[in-house]
Parts: C-alpha cells; sequence; structure tokens
C-alpha cells in the first residue's frame, strides 16, 4: 500500500535513489557554480570602479 509514495519523488530516472541524488547534486553544483561566477564577476567590477576612481583622484591631484 506503499505505492503512492513513489510519485511524490522526484521524477528524474524514476524511482532511482541514487540517479536522484546524483541529479540533485549536479542541480546544486550548477547553482553554485553560477552563484560564485556572479559574485566575482561583481567583485571585479567594484575593485575596477576603486581603481579608476583611485586613478583619477591621483591624476587630478
Amino acid at each position: 500500500m506503499n505505492k503512492p509514495s513513489i510519485g511524490l519523488k522526484a521524477p528524474i530516472a524514476g524511482s532511482n535513489p541514487l540517479t536522484v541524488a546524483i541529479a540533485t547534486e549536479f542541480n546544486v553544483l550548477i547553482k553554485w557554480s553560477m552563484i560564485r561566477a556572479l559574485w566575482v564577476n561583481r567583485v571585479q567590477g567594484w575593485l575596477g570602479l576603486i581603481k579608476a576612481t583611485a586613478l583619477i583622484t591621483i591624476g587630478i591631484g
């Protein structure tokens, strides 16, 4: 009588827990690498901005 519970689980690769776990890990990895890339871009952007302002202030002063 426990059959309906299979339908509630992630439909990825049926009810094999190993493939579901691998798929979940993969999704998490992709998400984190995207977030990290965004942060790296943002930090580099800020550093570039700070460098530019420093150069401008040094040039003016």
